[in-house]
């Protein structure tokens, strides 16, 4: 079921980008600053993958569908995705746009206005991504999660440029202001540097939840010691655990290889041990989506290339 304050999360969210996106194409045609255009286009991205990210949010936790017979877990991270690749693909074109002006000789800014726009953007970005972050935690969210990150990556750098324009002010009657116009331009390759942690991880993440990549050899050692645990004093020969996280959800196949001594138990029993694996898998991934298939046959298990427990 859905969270109404992880969609009203999204709706702070969206909002707040579109103000500073509005913000920033105004300012940066008043400051003449590349830097400020670059904050705007970037936020509008941000409102549109933001306002994305609220329906899918809601479709996650639909149930399947004729459509979607696994449901709508790898939406998730095919929203990150798309929104990774956008913000790197604004980032690039920053860079050829600030190359070109540099090889023109640079450009003269109003820091003046620069100031004012990136001090309350900045205050405002730092504020947003501290409840998104606080919420995302609660909530497990992973879509959340990174409209948190994004927010607090701006405010970092809204606080960063705050400064960068007030020593451009302090230079201004000195001795080096003919070098200022080279200024803005420097601001944007910072600004693009600092901004490309934020794509590149996100590309990273979900390439690797939408190519269903298995977690990290920890996690997969801790479900296997769990699984071991829950199924210790029970006729196993052995198990085979194979595991995905997609979005927010852990999905865990499991095929628990009997032998004889086991016999025909019924199926509230076999209900029993299933329900006692995934409490114990909780302490894993909050959100644990659990098969286990009882077999005496390691033909239905394994094909021999994953370990077995």
């Amino acid at each position: 079921m859905t969270n109404p304050a992880e969609i009203r999360a999204f709706h702070i969210s969206a909002v707040g980008f579109a103000m500073v996106s509005v913000l920033g194409v105004v300012f940066s045609l008043l400051a003449h600053s590349q830097a400020i255009m670059l904050d705007g286009v970037y936020a509008l991205i941000s409102v549109v993958m933001t306002i994305l990210a609220a329906r899918v949010a809601r479709l996650v936790e639909a149930p399947s569908s004729q459509a979607f017979h696994f449901g709508y877990a790898h939406f998730e991270p095919l929203l990150n995705l798309v929104r990774g690749l956008l913000i790197f693909a604004a980032c690039a074109y920053a860079v050829i746009a600030t190359i070109a002006v540099l090889i023109h000789g640079g450009r003269e800014i109003n820091a003046k206005v620069g100031i004012i726009y990136k001090g309350l953007s900045g205050i405002w970005s730092v504020a947003v991504s501290v409840y998104q972050r606080r919420l995302a935690r609660r909530l497990g969210s992973p879509a959340l999660a990174v409209d948190a990150r994004t927010w607090l990556v701006d405010g970092v750098l809204y606080v960063g440029e705050t400064g960068g324009f007030a020593v451009y002010l302090l230079l201004e009657p000195t001795s080096l202001a003919p070098l200022l116009k080279y200024a803005d331009p420097i601001f944007v390759l910072l600004v693009v540097g600092f901004l490309m942690k934020v794509p590149i991880t996100t590309i990273r993440d979900a390439v690797r939840q939408v190519l269903h990549r298995a977690p990290s050899a920890e996690v997969q050692h801790e479900v296997r010691q769990r699984l071991a645990m829950a199924l210790a004093g029970l006729p196993v020969r052995k198990t085979h655990a194979r595991m995905v996280v997609v979005g927010r959800f852990f999905f865990v196949l499991i095929h628990v290889v009997v032998d004889d001594g086991f016999g025909a138990r019924p199926i509230p029993e076999l209900d029993r041990i299933r329900r006692l694996v995934e409490q114990s898998l909780r302490q894993v991934h909050a959100r644990v989506v659990l098969d286990i298939v009882f077999t005496a046959d390691d033909y239905w298990a394994t094909n021999g290339s994953l370990d077995s427990v």
